[in-house]
């Protein structure tokens, strides 16, 4: 079979696997839509072929990695910052190809970015552990999702949208958890715990960095000057992002704020807490403390005490000992040190 504009036979097929390294090849057609194409690596000539491709890449070591793309013979600097284990949100805009980083919210410890190369009719995204957002991108977008335009413009705009929708949709949880922090509060402190506020300050804060680096990269994107890549007509998908972002970051910020009033809030009522029981036990110390000087002065062991003698003696202090502890409670009761 013939291959034409360095089109390879579409199959439908399994990625294929290196030593660690998983690969896996698409292209677009012109109604729009992924088909997967089964491939030994990459063809220099797919960096400028009439039929855009995308080349999604887990897992790759270094030399996997580098031995991938060398038939594409990019700027040295865009391959460092793809081998770079000290991941930041930048871009890189060369005019062979634009290389960014994109942070993403992680699905475990391990994943918080995906390197992205964007070459004329070639898209590369590069990733050390399975992303499960890019894996049902991919697979909507081989069903019945459709692309704006079947360009890499169009599935760069995807891709991002996918991950800023990601975003949103974990901040609206976070705010739904701040919310019912505030309930939890205004009902019973005993349902909520300064680690609880702590915790979720902490996603959050996690999360605005998120979303001003996706931002950055965004407005970054916009504004690159690049003839490998550029927003072109679809500058308004790309603004909408922008507006996406920038509305999650308000909000985000009005989170902050709320959960520190909520802290200071906390605090105070625990510290409320604390000082009434602080008043209960000096209360009923005030009242034992005459009490127990009565007990200690006819403990003494003297020869002669006022009323040892008496017979009713006994019961006589035991009668005035049980009206001073009567009269210390009305008195505090009257000044209010029960409310």
């Amino acid at each position: 079979m013939t291959v034409a504009d360095g089109d390879y036979a579409d199959r439908e097929t399994a990625p294929r696997r290196a030593a660690q390294m998983q690969a896996r090849y698409h292209r677009i057609t012109d109604d729009r839509l992924l088909r997967p194409q089964e491939a030994d690596g990459i063809a220099p000539e797919w960096a400028r072929a009439r039929v855009h491709r995308w080349v999604d890449v887990q897992g790759a070591t270094e030399e996997e990695l580098a031995a991938l793309l060398a038939p594409l013979q990019l700027h040295p600097l865009v391959l460092d910052g793809l081998l770079d284990e000290g991941r930041n949100a930048r871009i890189a805009p060369f005019e062979s190809a634009v290389f960014f980083e994109l942070p993403t919210l992680p699905e475990d410890e391990q994943s918080r970015h995906i390197s992205i190369v964007c070459l004329p009719s070639l898209l590369i995204t590069v990733h050390r552990h399975a992303v499960s957002r890019l894996d049902g991108l991919a697979c909507a977008l081989e069903s019945d999702m459709r692309l704006v335009t079947p360009t890499v413009r169009a599935l760069v705009y995807q891709v991002l949208d996918d991950q800023i929708d990601e975003t949103l949709h974990r901040g609206m949880a976070l705010r739904c958890e701040v919310e019912t922090l505030s309930r939890q509060l205004d009902q019973t402190l005993d349902d909520v715990g300064v680690e609880s506020i702590v915790q979720t300050k902490g996603r959050l804060s996690a999360m605005s960095a998120v979303c001003e680096d996706q931002l950055y990269c965004i407005e970054a994107l916009m504004s690159a000057q690049s003839a490998a890549f550029s927003v072109g007509p679809q500058r308004d998908h790309f603004n909408d992002l922008a507006g996406h972002l920038e509305h999650a970051l308000r909000t985000l910020t009005r989170l902050e704020a709320h959960l520190n009033e909520l802290r200071l809030y906390y605090l105070l009522a625990v510290q409320e807490r604390t000082e009434k029981r602080l008043g209960t036990l000096t209360v009923i110390s005030a009242v034992f403390l005459p009490l127990t000087l009565l007990s200690g002065i006819y403990g003494m062991n003297f020869a002669s005490m006022p009323g040892l003698a008496e017979p009713a003696g006994f019961w006589a202090m035991l009668g005035l000992m049980g009206l001073i502890g009567a009269g210390l409670l009305v008195y505090f009761r009257a000044r209010g040190w029960f409310e």
